[in-house]
């Protein structure tokens, strides 16, 4: 469904959709237990990018999956930064 999300997102325009696409993926690899690849897909541009585009309320939970991918991927240094 992310990958949907990201398609729909950049062929229609919408850059929030495209990033929020790309959260989706990094939380769902996350869960599916690819640690590696998790903190490499929610990648800081998308998440600045979400950032700028979201409601507010939504941010604390999205910003708390890139700091677990960061986490799980043992970058300890951009974890503290979410």
């Amino acid at each position: 469904m992310a990958d949907e999300e990201i398609a729909i997102g950049t062929e229609q325009g919408f850059p929030f959709w495209h990033a929020l696409g790309t959260l989706h993926r990094g939380a769902g690899l996350l869960l599916q237990g690819t640690r590696a690849g998790s903190a490499n897909r929610c990648s800081s541009r998308d998440s600045s990018r979400f950032e700028l585009q979201a409601p507010q309320v939504r941010i604390p939970a999205y910003l708390g999956m890139l700091a677990e991918a960061y986490l799980q991927a043992a970058r300890f240094e951009d974890a503290a930064k979410r």
